[in-house]
């Protein structure tokens, strides 16, 4: 057989194997699957904490909120987090807004990114799980217990958070009106504890 037919003949082979033999091994495992009972955690639902970093998203960021409190997760157990990387267009006047719905703000002096941003986030947020998600995403209403039921392994109760956010609250006002770094609280009460186990990520881009 010729060499450019040995080539043609692994192409088509590769090719076949892609777009037909392993969809169809996927399909067939798919039957062989038991379909999986709804998902409820055998302990109250885990703790989440859902951080959104921003920056000038004034346009859509009340948009954004809105949506997710009304997501389908028990309100006591989710703390969300708006991470403000100096915004200048009234984002952070609008996240303020949500104070009262149990919405926290998070604002950085300067200009330093997402990934900074994010960092930043990482010790105010008391979550077992955390989910990371932009202004510009739209989450489904349901998304959350689904994908937290698939990693529920027997959740521990988690500890309360209202001392936590509450300093929170307290720390990103000064920060809003001072325009300085967000100094962590340093009263026993308001020390916001950090789990030790590995923690859990979701990333809606």
């Amino acid at each position: 057989m010729a060499p450019a037919a040995i080539v043609l003949a692994i192409a088509l082979s590769v090719c076949l194997y892609a777009f037909v033999v392993y969809p169809a091994i996927l399909k067939m495992l798919s039957l062989t699957r038991r379909p999986r009972a709804p998902a409820v955690p055998s302990e109250p639902w885990p703790l989440i904490s859902i951080a959104i970093p921003v920056h000038n998203e004034a346009a859509v960021i009340g948009d954004t909120l809105e949506r997710i409190l009304a997501l389908d997760y028990p309100t006591d157990r989710r703390q969300v987090l708006v991470v403000s990387d100096a915004s200048t267009d009234g984002t952070d006047e609008i996240v303020l807004q949500f104070a009262a719905r149990g919405v926290d703000l998070l604002r950085l002096p300067e200009r330093r990114g997402k990934t900074a941003a994010e960092n930043a986030a990482r010790s105010h947020l008391i979550g077992e799980i955390i989910v990371n998600t932009d202004a510009s995403v739209r989450i489904d209403l349901a998304a959350l217990k689904h994908l937290v039921a698939a990693f529920d392994d027997g959740f521990a109760p988690a500890w309360p958070r209202a001392s936590a956010s509450a300093a929170l609250t307290r720390a990103s006002a000064a920060a809003f009106a001072d325009d300085d770094s967000v100094e962590h609280p340093k009263t026993p009460a308001d020390r916001v504890d950090i789990r030790t186990n590995l923690t859990r990520f979701f990333i809606f881009t």
